[in-house]
């Protein structure tokens, strides 16, 4: 079995976090990918909406979804969130033959080796790796059409983490954070094209990050 993991805040979660899952999903063809939310990341410092809110977003984006599913494994934790924390927890809820695609974007990518047991993390998963979008193919390619290539960053990665697996996704690339979503909010901009129907609503409905 094939499970990919989309970890992150989710502050608030986007079209473009669905997008990145969707490519990822069918290139490599994850049975399932699991959304999971982080309560307080120890690489990340700005301020988030409660975590509790966070995830109720991600569960009404991926409502009635077959293959995409929200998890509170690490709100459920207690102390610290650390990735292979989660990897170790979920490897006791799936059969040993499952091997886990941690889905990540470059950027994060290029400091994994700064991460809580980093060689444990590359022991344990396949790295499936969304380029930046200046990288990204202008075009939709077929799964098998693996015409994306790692950057010399990405690659001198798999040097410093021995047996490492990284494979880029064939993610068509948009501009699109969740600073930037945040920020339009700020501004009294339309965010409707930018989070999926149900996310919107809840962000418009109950004034976040206003």
């Amino acid at each position: 079995m094939e499970i990919g993991l989309l970890c992150g805040t989710f502050n608030p979660i986007h079209k473009g976090h669905w997008l990145i899952a969707s490519y990822a999903q069918e290139q490599f063809g994850l049975d399932k990918v699991l959304f999971i939310t982080s309560p307080n990341p120890p690489h990340r410092d700005d301020e988030l909406l409660d975590p509790k809110a966070r995830f109720e977003m991600v569960e009404a984006a991926l409502l009635g979804s077959n293959q995409f599913e929200a998890s509170d494994i690490e709100l459920l934790r207690e102390g610290p969130s650390y990735t292979i924390d989660t990897v170790e927890e979920l490897e006791k809820n799936y059969s040993s033959d499952t091997r886990f695609n941690l889905i990540l974007g470059e950027d994060n990518l290029l400091q994994l080796d700064s991460w809580h047991r980093a060689k444990d993390i590359a022991k344990k998963c396949r790295i499936l790796v969304a380029p930046r979008a200046a990288q990204a193919p202008h075009s939709v390619h077929t799964p098998q059409e693996h015409l994306v290539e790692l950057s010399a960053e990405a690659k001198e990665m798999q040097a410093k983490l021995p047996g490492l697996v990284v494979e880029p996704i064939n993610f068509a690339g948009i501009h699109l954070s969740s600073t930037q979503v945040r920020e339009n909010i700020k501004l009294g901009l339309p965010v409707e094209t930018f989070l999926p129907e149900a996310v919107a609503l809840i962000v418009t409905q109950r004034g976040y990050y206003k």
